[in-house]
This record gives C-alpha cells, sequence and structure tokens, in this order.
C-alpha cells in the first residue's frame, strides 16, 4: 500500500489545481474562525448582552466545537480536490496505464481510499490547530474537554469525501 500512495504522490505533487486547493482550504479554515472571533469580538464590546446569550466559543472548552463547526462549512474543498483527482485519471487515461503497470481495480479504489483518509487526517490536524490557537489567543486554561468534536470533524470530513469519490468514480468525467 506504501508503494501505491508513493506513486499516488508523484501524480499530485505536481498537479497545481490539487495545491490550490488545499492552499484555498487552509487559508480559508482559518479565516472562517478568524471571522467568527472577529464579529463575536466587536458584537460583545458594542452590546454587552450579546456576551450573556454566545457566552463564550472560542474559549476552552468550547473552542473544540466552535471551529470544528464552522470549519465543516468548508468541507466541499477536499471533495473537490478528490473528485478532480480521480476525473483527471480517467481522462488523461492513467488508470489505463496503471493497470497495463499491473495495478488491480481493486489498487485503484485502495489507493484513492487512503488518499481520503489522509487529506482528512490532515485536515483535522489543522483543525485541531487551529482551536488550539484561537482557545489560547482566548486566555483560558487549556482543556480536553469537548475535544471529540474533532473526532466529529474527521468522521465528517471521510464522509463528504468519499462521497466526492463514489460521485467521482460513477460519473468520469471532470465537467
Amino acid at each position: 500500500m506504501l508503494k501505491l500512495l508513493k506513486i499516488e504522490w508523484l501524480k499530485i505533487k505536481g498537479y497545481r489545481t490539487f495545491w490550490v486547493l488545499t492552499t484555498l482550504f487552509l487559508i480559508s479554515i482559518v479565516g472562517i474562525n478568524y471571522s467568527t472571533y472577529y464579529i463575536k469580538q466587536i458584537t460583545t464590546q458594542n452590546n454587552s448582552q450579546v456576551n450573556a446569550i454566545l457566552g463564550a466559543p472560542f474559549s476552552f472548552p468550547n473552542v473544540w466545537h466552535t471551529v470544528s463547526y464552522m470549519s465543516s462549512f468548508l468541507l466541499f474543498i477536499p471533495g473537490l480536490m478528490i473528485i478532480t483527482s480521480v476525473t483527471n485519471e480517467y481522462s488523461f487515461k492513467t488508470t489505463r496505464q496503471n493497470i497495463m503497470d499491473g495495478w488491480s481495480r481493486q489498487h485503484f479504489i485502495h489507493v484513492k481510499i487512503a488518499l481520503v483518509i489522509l487529506l482528512s487526517v490532515i485536515a483535522t490536524i489543522f483543525v485541531f490547530l487551529t482551536a488550539l490557537l484561537f482557545g489560547i489567543i482566548s486566555g483560558d486554561p487549556f482543556s480536553l474537554i469537548k475535544i471529540e468534536f474533532v473526532g466529529y470533524f474527521f468522521i465528517q470530513s471521510v464522509s463528504y469525501s468519499m462521497v466526492a469519490l463514489l460521485l467521482s468514480l460513477l460519473i468520469k468525467r471532470t465537467g
């Protein structure tokens, strides 16, 4: 499997669209959470009753839930990465070349599923680091209570990406 992942890495490492979407996704995670944090800070300064209603969504332990929730709106971007990756395999006839090189169809599917899981793990680690950053900025003491929401983000990320993988395998066209 590691050999297949290395071959997959060789395919996507020079693929500009993959890197643009990855960068856009990572910047958007920080951006959407910072925007929410900034809006919450401004509304709290202008109206103290808002703080009683909203609480402290960016302080520990609520930060794990807030960042995971806000970042989940961006999960269509890794889905686009998976769709473009798989449909380009069919467009550029890379799948045929892989079969000539000795891959089976199961190898192709397994490496794509491994890519989905790997991208979801990277996204989850970045969400964890973003939540940690915003939690530290808020000034409250560190807490791992409610960290299971980061795990829920991982499950949601895998689910969205698997649906994108399924659609791209069924459609087989980039459009």
